[in-house]
């Protein structure tokens, strides 16, 4: 019964949209103050079919008792009772799995209908005049649109969209009626149109919203799951708009007004383009509740009317019980919006009233500086929503519909934030310096700069403890309202080139690594492997890749793109291109070869062979890095530092190298996190490689270098950056030049009469007899990845291989690994002797940092490993303790070989906890 118990548990729950799950762990239970729950019926549909079957199967062993009734009919009714029961149940398991099932049935269609009209011409629409009357669940609106066919030839009919819960009543040009075919979420209107030609349509409708035409790109175990907070452990819900009395709010998404460009594309995502046109939003309504949207509001009688200059790709609109507190800065309106009764968090401000304005002109100046943009809308509105109300990142759009123009939806009572001002407060009074006094104002304006980097700045949520393999990222970055919502790039041949470009100057290098003790390999690593052998162009269409995992790899070409620029460019002179581009097309589209023609006249660098190649490449460059080191050199009586390396391109596509020199004595401690984006600039070094060439990379730094990272970026390098320690330095020289140096190729090959078998290698073989299954392997639910990461508290039963930077390999960087056994488990390294000879042979020893871990302060720990050096009919067993080697080759000692098969074997009997194996190199001493 326990095994039944826990294989449901931990392997069933979540099958079948959590039928199984009798506890109830996956359920949404959260009540919110303004919606109540978000879907209670079936919440109560779900908890019914184990309420019923217990109380059946109950009354079933009232009857299973050995005893002689008084009433043997009682027995009989008892069973009936019983039987109905059960049935009950199990129908109402029915019910709950036909629920989850009609949806998708829903959402197929909606799918299908977007691809069938994804390639039809469409429209572009300048200008919006709505007007909506909201009636409970229901609404009522007139949508006058103006649109213009930019195409290059005649369309023959206008496709608009609609959410399918809204019914069109009538279409409308100077008021003849327009004929129209409707097929779900399509309106298309059979009026043809020249090109250039301009038309301007009334679309009455009314209707409900249907909440599942939303997010039809997003695949369905995400759009049905409900995941939990790591924050706080609960299943907030899901629901996409709210149309009720109570509350509304409805974003583009859900398509609540006419659109001509399809929220998604799910066959194609990166074809959406954007549309930018001048709002108009007129809401009757007569309530005692805040209407919101973008634009400047005015109030009327019975009516709130939303107009602006300012051209937005999207509106939204939200009715609730609002509270609200605003202040105006420098000519922009910064408004808080919150649920009556939720104003909890007002305690913890309360000496800030005459230092407001001062704090939010700072916070600004600086987002604008490392965002490099100014901020482009009129106000800036924070909006307290429903705990359920949920958006995804996808990673063609680059933002979630938690983040609007102007707007921008925080959770009910600041969940999923860091929102604790109470703790904030405490923790940055007890983190202030030695001898610092902070006063009420100081720690105050502390908490709202702290708030506003963590919940809207930060590219990871705030929501998650850092220490997983997988990161989210945060739906409340307001990045889009400088990138996103102000301009467009768009290119048939590349359509990612504006979210790149958005990504590369959204996401900043970050000096403090995130941590993560695990073996599996976090997703950055598995877009680095998928990028071994698939190009950009694949895995944008790749269905069967993780969205975790084509976001890192949107974040690895993006950076490989700026890095590709900045290696030719200054940053700076970069950063002032891209500020002035934006400023003279702001909420305009613009071609991605006008771009690049601006560009190369500019600097002279055409752009278009390089993203060609950036685009389509599925073969990376292969880097190989050795002799990096640091000395001091005198420069103008200053004493300054020389990094200097070789590397060499052996690949046939250019290479781009970043490195990273991070100053103080090495490690941790010396580390600065809190530099300005300025001062990282300067320690960043971006290199372009070009094939089949080796270089000596020199560069001059003023300050002690403690730590220089080496960066391959897109690569088929693993791991793609390297991290080399200086606790000191010792050597003079009197080198004072920087920059790129041509060396010989020849530095790089193997030494004559070296033979290195690697465990990558073909002669490399796993000889194991553990061929033991768990229980959970039936029901694994993806395959494991070739890779892992070692990890020092528990040691894998079969060998597994690792990739770390102190591995051998070209250029993959990798060993085997696993728990210390009794023999029985060998790996073996084969090769060819060419002819009778004494060659010395060598290991190499990975070398960990964290080899002792597993047992602090105990001194020493022996780690013994065995090798048997085999021959014709010899045999020779050398111990070797690699606890106390260093990082590198190790030698078994010297050996006559015969011409004719070698091997050397290593089985899993060793001394410490685990064995690892990685590569042996076969030397010639002296040639006969």
């Amino acid at each position: 019964m326990l095994g039944i118990t826990g294989t449901v548990f931990f392997y069933l729950q979540d099958r079948l949209y959590g039928v199984f799950d009798f506890f109830g762990v996956t359920l949404p239970a959260i009540f919110s103050d303004v919606v109540g729950h978000p879907s209670l019926s079936l919440f109560l549909l779900q908890r019914s079919v184990y309420l019923l079957g217990a109380i059946g199967f109950i009354c079933l062993t009232i009857t299973l008792v050995k005893r002689l009734p008084h009433r043997p009919w009682k027995t009989l009714v008892i069973n009936i009772i019983a039987l109905f029961l059960i049935l009950t149940s199990g129908g109402l398991g029915v019910l709950y799995v036909l629920h989850f099932k009609k949806i998708e049935a829903e959402r197929e269609v909606y799918v299908s209908v977007f691809n069938t009209y994804a390639e039809r011409p469409k429209v572009d629409i300048s200008a919006y005049e709505i007007d909506i009357t909201p009636r409970g669940e229901r609404l009522e609106a007139e949508s006058r649109l103006r649109v213009r066919n930019k195409q290059k030839n005649e369309i023959e009919s206008v496709i608009l969209y609609l959410n399918p819960g809204l019914k069109i009543i009538t279409i409308e040009q100077a008021g003849k009626i327009l004929d129209f075919h409707r097929e779900q979420q399509v309106i298309e209107i059979f009026q043809k149109l020249r090109a250039g030609e301009e038309a301007e349509y009334v679309l009455k409708y009314e209707g409900g919203i249907e909440e599942n035409i939303c997010y039809t790109d997003v695949e369905e175990k995400d759009f049905m799951s409900h995941p939990a907070g790591k924050t706080f452990y609960f299943r907030y819900g899901k629901r996409y708009a709210f149309l009720s009395d109570t509350y509304t709010l409805l974003t583009p998404e859900c398509i609540w007004y006419p659109v001509a460009e399809s929220p998604v594309s799910p066959a194609n995502p990166y074809s959406i383009r954007k549309d930018f046109a001048n709002y108009k939003l007129t809401v009757r309504y007569t309530g005692n509740k805040v209407v919101l949207s973008q634009g400047k509001r005015v109030c009327g009688e019975g009516k709130v009317i939303f107009t602006d200059t300012i051209p937005f790709c999207g509106i939204s609109l939200t009715i609730g019980a609002y509270e609200t507190k605003a202040v105006s800065v420098d000519s922009t309106d910064y408004e808080l919006y919150y649920f009556r009764g939720h104003d909890d968090f007002m305690v913890h401000f309360d000496a800030l009233q005459d230092t407001l304005p001062a704090i939010i002109r700072e916070i600004r100046a600086d987002l604008e500086v490392v965002k490099n943009r100014n901020y482009p809308f009129r106000k800036f509105c924070m909006v307290e929503v429903p705990l359920s109300f949920t958006g995804y990142i996808r990673n063609w759009k680059g933002y979630s519909e938690h983040v609007m123009p102007e707007l921008v939806f925080i959770p009910e009572r600041g969940l999923r934030t860091q929102a604790d001002f109470r703790a904030m407060g405490f923790r940055l009074k007890n983190w202030r310096e030695e001898g610092e006094l902070l006063d009420a104002k100081d720690v105050q304006a502390g908490m709202i700069k702290n708030y506003v980097k963590t919940t809207f700045v930060n590219e990871n949520s705030s929501d998650e403890n850092g220490w997983g393999q997988s990161t989210e990222v945060n739906k409340l970055n307001i990045g889009a309202m400088f990138y996103g919502f102000c301009g467009y790039l768009s290119d048939p041949d590349f359509p990612v080139i504006d979210i790149a470009f958005s990504t590369l100057q959204n996401i900043t290098e970050n000096i403090q690594r995130r941590w993560y003790f695990g073996p599996l390999i976090t997703d950055q690593q598995r877009a680095i492997i998928y990028l071994q052998d698939h190009n950009f162009q694949t895995a944008l269409s790749d269905k069967n890749l993780k969205p975790q995992v084509l976001y890192e790899i949107l974040k690895l070409k993006s950076n490989n793109l700026k890095y590709f620029i900045t290696a030719q460019v200054a940053p700076g002179e970069f950063e002032a291109f891209l500020k002035s581009f934006n400023e003279t097309h702001i909420f305009e589209e613009v071609t991605f070869t006008e771009f690049a023609r601006q560009f190369n006249k500019r600097f002279g660098i055409d752009l278009l062979p390089f993203v060609h190649q950036w685009y389509t490449t599925d073969r990376p460059a292969e880097l190989m890095l050795n002799n990096v080191e640091v000395n001091s050199v005198v420069v103008d009586d200053f004493t300054k530092y020389q990094v200097r390396f070789k590397v060499y391109n052996r690949s046939k596509v250019e290479g781009i190298l970043t490195v990273k020199i991070e100053e103080g004595g090495g490690g941790q401690r010396g580390f600065r996190p809190e530099r300005r984006e300025a001062e990282r600039n300067n320690n960043l070094h971006n290199y372009i490689i070009p094939p089949q060439s080796a270089w000596k990379i020199k560069i001059i730094n003023d300050e002690r270098p403690g730590r220089v990272s080496i960066n391959t970026n897109v690569s088929a390098n693993l791991p793609s950056e390297y991290m080399y320690n200086f606790s000191k330095v010792d050597r003079e020289v009197t080198d004072t030049l920087s920059g790129l140096f041509p060396v010989d190729t020849l530095l790089f090959t193997a030494g004559p009469g070296e033979i290195i078998v690697d465990n990558e290698d073909p002669g490399f073989h796993v000889l194991e007899t553990n061929t033991r299954h768990k229980l959970k392997d039936l029901f694994r639910k993806e395959e494991e990845d070739k890779y892992q990461n070692f990890f020092p508290w528990k040691f894998p039963s079969r060998w597994t291989a690792v990739i770390n930077s102190n591995c051998y390999g070209k250029p993959v960087h990798s060993a085997v690994y696993k728990a210390k056994g009794v023999g029985a488990n060998k790996v073996q390294w084969v090769t060819t002797i060419p002819k009778d000879n004494y060659y010395e042979v060598f290991i190499w020893n990975p070398k960990f940092e964290n080899w002792n871990w597993r047992r602090r302060n105990r001194g020493h720990e022996g780690h013994a490993q065995t090798y048997v050096v085999g021959y014709e009919e010899e045999e020779e067993n050398i111990t070797v303790d690699l606890g106390q080697e260093e990082n590198g080759w190790v030698s078994l000692g010297n050996f006559y070989f015969p011409a004719g098969k070698v091997s050397v074997t290593l089985s899993d009997n060793v001394s410490a906890g685990f064995a690892m194996a990685d590569a042996v190199k076969f030397t010639l001493i002296n040639k006969k």
